[in-house]
């Protein structure tokens, strides 16, 4: 299949894995990585269960993916059950999980606060050159082959503070990377998921679609929005809706090969 980032050239990686200056960082790799990031109308509606499995969907097509976190908060980075761990288990487990996310706090709560509370602080520099490491020679080495894809997980919602005074959209507002809205199917997700992609459009971020998640506590007898939230979310906007990950998998994969093609 076609690749996506033999664009890219040693100097720009050397230049990024090593720079001078964050202030342009962004601006320097944004061209490197053909990548999409999946983002959520709040913490826990299913970010990481989506992740995992659109990476096994496009590793079963024969696509070279890699997963990025770029920080987390909330448990121990070598736990098995952390999200970085299950990114990297959904690419073959090759790659050192502190690649997947270099930047890891074990407090539940936001990660700024979850660093300060280590005597850490959140780098934002940083979290642009851990983006940047998957377009290396290293990481390059490591999979044995370039990357088709890397795929960009955020934490908590798109307005979430990822550092101080960034957040999640100021990330996508500058890479202008594929986004992908995972929401929680329950009471209220028209408005959160309407907020989310307002914000995304202002930002002038790319979407391919959102992914009504109906999580393993739903219970119809006591939700009754479960069976009109779809309809309705359709009805104010013209971002697709998907209920079934197959469909979305499916159709970000085409939409991906397409955008091979024509580069």
């Amino acid at each position: 299949m076609a690749r996506l980032i033999d664009h890219k050239t040693a100097k720009l990686r050397a230049e990024v894995v090593n720079p001078t200056s964050t202030e342009d960082l962004g601006a320097r790799i944004k061209h490197m990585l053909q990548s999409i990031f999946i983002t959520g109308t709040d913490t826990e509606v299913g970010k990481t269960f989506v992740s995992c499995k659109l990476l096994r969907g496009l590793c079963a097509r024969g696509w070279q993916v890699g997963a990025y976190k770029p920080v987390c908060s909330g448990g121990q980075l070598a736990d098995p059950g952390s999200d970085p761990a299950l990114l990297n288990e959904a690419i073959g487990g090759q790659f050192p999980v502190e690649r997947v996310c270099p930047q890891f706090y074990s407090d539940a709560v936001a990660p700024p606060v979850a660093a300060e509370r280590s005597g850490d602080k959140v780098d934002v520099g940083k979290i642009y050159e851990g983006f940047a490491w998957w377009a290396s020679a290293e990481a390059e080495q490591i999979s044995g082959s370039k990357l088709d894809l890397l795929l960009v997980e955020g934490a908590g919602g798109l307005l979430s503070p990822l550092a101080s005074e960034f957040t999640a959209v100021d990330f996508l507002e500058e890479l202008q990377l594929l986004t992908v809205v995972v929401a929680a199917n329950r009471l209220g997700v028209v408005n959160h998921t309407l907020m989310t992609l307002h914000c995304l459009a202002d930002a002038g971020v790319p979407v391919a679609g959102v992914y009504l998640n109906t999580l393993p506590t739903a219970n119809p007898a006591t939700d009754q929005s479960l069976s009109s939230n779809e309809a309705l979310l359709a009805g104010h906007t013209q971002v697709p809706i998907y209920l079934e990950l197959d469909q979305l998998i499916g159709d970000i994969a085409s939409r991906l090969a397409d955008q091979a093609k024509s580069e």
